[in-house]
Formats: structure tokens, sequence, C-alpha cells
């Protein structure tokens, strides 16, 4: 990032922190920054082009943090406890930024509100990726019900965060919340009750999340199926040729199900990946 824009975004962050959004001047930015108020519209339209930027910022940083600890041979428990580890402490860091966002009461621009629309979709993804790897199938009938507690019981602790003054030990939190959402979803699994809210019902209200969530299940499973196939250098060769074809078509907001269907099947007598296809067959629901 450009050297001025990132003073631009750190006076930002500070002033709209202490001072509020609205009370907060183009000028007095620039000067925070040390830039002249030209420079300042170099960079940025407005204060909602340089409050978007502060949240994009902030998002990919946190999702940088999040990928690191993914890519470490961890257990599936110790990758959601440290993941909610950066999660909490980015939050009780920014806790007066956020704190103002609330307190100011900010009308967002259809941009702006675009993107918190994406960092949802994706939150509900990250939450949907870290059950599975931690419950499998078990897990699948009631997939939205446990999201909706980890999103409970995680932002039920970051309003306390941000409304207190009190120190906050990240790992024991984020440990307590594990340990907690853990024998929540046991004593679902135990209960043998119909979902709460189904699939069905919660693709009628927020369809992308559903259609965004299933093609990331693909594209795992179709990664998986390449690094697992066991087979001649030719075969292996026409499989990676198919995989990519398929990851293309996924990008697609309705991938074409008969050519995955199609695809796959000249793979039928390749037993080590059989149950990696049928996944994806129930994912996109071929029959």
């Amino acid at each position: 990032m450009n050297e001025k824009k990132k003073l631009v975004i750190d006076a930002g962050l500070t002033l709209f922190s202490t001072k509020g959004f609205y009370t907060t001047s183009v000028q007095e930015i620039a000067q925070q920054a040390g830039v002249s108020k030209g420079a300042f519209y170099i960079h940025f339209k407005s204060k909602e082009d340089l409050l978007l930027s502060i949240y994009k910022y902030y998002f990919e940083t946190v999702t940088e943090e999040l990928e690191k600890i993914k890519q470490q041979e961890l257990s599936p428990v110790e990758v959601l406890t440290q993941q909610l580890e950066v999660f909490i402490q980015t939050i009780d860091q920014e806790k007066e930024f956020i704190f103002m966002h609330i307190q100011d009461n900010i009308t967002v621009n259809q941009e702006i509100d675009d993107f918190l629309k994406k960092i949802r979709i994706q939150t509900f993804e990250w939450s949907v990726n870290r059950l599975e790897a931690i419950y499998g199938n078990s897990l699948e009938e009631k997939m939205i019900d446990g999201t909706i507690l980890l999103d409970g019981l995680l932002f039920g602790f970051v309003k306390w965060i941000v409304a207190s003054k009190s120190s906050i030990d990240y790992k024991n939190l984020a440990q307590f919340i594990v340990r907690r959402l853990d024998d929540t979803i046991q004593g679902m699994l135990k209960e043998k009750t119909p979902p709460i809210v189904t699939k069905a019902t919660f693709m009628e209200q927020f369809p992308i999340c559903v259609r965004n969530n299933r093609n990331e299940s693909v594209r795992n499973y179709l990664l998986h199926i390449q690094e697992k196939m066991d087979s001649s250098e030719e075969r292996r060769q026409e499989l990676n040729e198919t995989i990519a074809i398929l990851l293309n078509e996924l990008k697609k907001d309705q991938p074409q199900r008969i050519l995955f269907k199609g695809m796959l099947s000249q793979f039928a007598n390749e037993p080590s990946i059989q149950d990696e296809i049928q996944a994806i067959f129930d994912e996109l629901g071929i029959k």
C-alpha cells in the first residue's frame, strides 16, 4: 500500500475513534497524517471513501491472519480457537472505532453497504467451513443452527468487549467460546430433533450465502480429489484438466450440473475418489 495512503488511513481511524465520524473534517485528517488536503483527495474521494478503505484494510488484515493459521499443521479445533483469538484481539484493539460507528449511527452509502454484505457472507462461509472441519457430516442437517450458535456466542462477547474497559485474555476467551459451542452442539446432536432453521429456509432468505458456501465445498472436494487420486501419469493429467475446467465453472453464479456429472462420471472406475465425487453430486443436487 502507498505510504501516504496508509498514513491517511491511520489518521482517519484515530480521529474517527476519538472525535467521531461526522465531527472530523478532511483538513484535520490531512493534518494528522502530515499530508496536504490535496494529497488526501488523490487517494480518497471523500470521508466515506476513507471509511470504506478502513473497513477493507482491517478486513484484509484479519483475513490474512486467519489464512496463516489455517495453513499451519493444527487440528480443526485449534484452528477455530486461534482464529477466534485473532478476531477477538482485533475487536478489542479497535473497539473505540467500532463504538464510534454505533454511537454516530453512520448512514453508509451503497458501496459501503455492499462491502458490509460481503463481510457478512464471508463470515457465514467461514463459520460453516470451521464447523464442517470439526464435526463433519454429523452436523450437516443442523449446520445453519450451528452457525447461528457460533455467531451468537462470538458477537455476544463482542458487544461486551466494545462496551467494557476491562482487559481481555484473548486466548482464554477463545477457548471458552469453543468449549461452550461444543457443549451446545453435542447436546443438539444427541436430541435427534429437526433443525430449527433448515438449509432450505435459510436459502430462501439468504440464497447467495448458501450458493457461495456450496461452491466452496465443491471446490474443496475437487482439490482433495486432485491430491488423492493415485493412478497413471496419463490418467492424472486427464483428471487435472477436468478439475481445471470444473473449477472455472464454479466461478459462475449457476454452475452447469450436467457438466459436472458428465466429466466426473469418467472417473467412476477410480475407487479412491468415489466418496468425493458422490459428495460433489450431493452438494449440487445431481442424481
